[in-house]
């Protein structure tokens, strides 16, 4: 994933805990263009090219399948923080009028060549 990727989950995901009173700590750090091309050529590559892409994806199994897949961890049986509540949340920005659910994936996409040292 690139900078934005799932921002409007990690966003939902922030503000229904913080409503409970629960740290949601950032588990990911999504890498910026300028980031990647300056590490890159620190490592001595030459940049063909490096780009955010988005990638809308559809969730098949839905969101609350998502969250429970991919930020399970988070989320106790028994605690404040509920997997609906953040999917209401989440509800006008990624789930299509007929149901669909859309993750708002961005993806980081770079070609850089290390040149031969001779």
């Amino acid at each position: 994933g690139g900078f934005g990727n799932i921002a409007a989950i990690r966003t939902a995901i922030a503000a229904v805990a913080r409503r409970h009173g629960v740290d949601a700590p950032e588990r990911q750090r999504y890498a910026t263009v300028a980031d990647t091309r300056d590490r890159l050529i620190a490592a001595g590559f030459e940049i063909a090219s490096c780009e955010l892409i988005p990638r809308p994806t559809p969730l098949p199994s839905g969101m609350a399948a998502w969250l429970e897949t991919f930020r399970h961890g988070f989320f106790a049986a028994d605690g404040p923080v509920t997997v609906d509540e953040i999917v209401d949340l989440l509800r006008p920005v990624l789930c299509e009028p007929a149901g669909h659910w859309i993750a708002d994936y961005v993806r980081l996409r770079f070609l850089a060549i290390k040149p031969a040292q001779g």
